[in-house]
C-alpha cells in the first residue's frame, strides 16, 4: 500500500500546527519532532516556486514572503529532537540568500547552538 502525496492544504495545516505549537515549544525550549520540520521545509520549497512564477511585483509577492520568514523564524527558534530536524535547519543556515552568508546574526548563531546542544544529545554524549 503506497503513502497517499501530501497535499498542499494537508502541509499547510501542518505548518500551520507546528507555528502555533512552536510558540509554546520554543519558549520552554522543548525539541520539535521530525514532521513539523519537514513540513515547515516543504513549506519554504513551495513559497520559493511561487515566487519563482510570480511577477516581480513587490506588493503580490509580499504575502508569500510573509509566509516564508516566519516559517523561516521558526525553524531558526525551535529546538530540533533529531538529525532529520538539524538537518533542515543547517540547510536553513546554509542558504545563500537567507542563511548565513547573508549576514552575521544572532538568530543564525542561535540556531547553530540549538544544532550543536542536538547532536550532542543525540549522540549521548554532552559539552567537553
Amino acid at each position: 500500500m503506497s503513502t497517499p502525496s501530501p497535499t498542499r492544504r494537508g502541509l499547510l495545516q501542518s505548518v500551520g500546527a507546528a507555528l502555533v505549537a512552536a510558540r509554546s515549544h520554543a519558549a520552554l525550549a522543548l525539541p520539535v519532532g521530525d514532521e513539523a520540520f519537514i513540513a515547515a521545509e516543504k513549506e519554504i520549497q513551495r513559497c520559493l516556486a511561487q515566487l519563482d512564477r510570480m511577477p516581480v511585483d513587490e506588493e503580490a509577492r509580499d504575502p508569500v514572503y510573509d509566509v516564508l520568514f516566519r516559517v523561516d523564524d521558526w525553524i531558526r527558534a525551535t529546538p530540533a529532537a533529531s538529525l532529520a530536524g538539524v538537518a533542515v535547519k543547517l540547510r536553513r543556515l546554509c542558504d545563500p540568500e537567507l542563511g548565513l552568508p547573508a549576514g552575521d546574526s544572532e538568530h543564525h548563531w542561535s540556531c547553530l547552538r540549538q544544532c550543536l546542544e542536538a547532536v550532542e544529545r543525540l549522540a549521548g554524549g554532552g559539552k567537553g
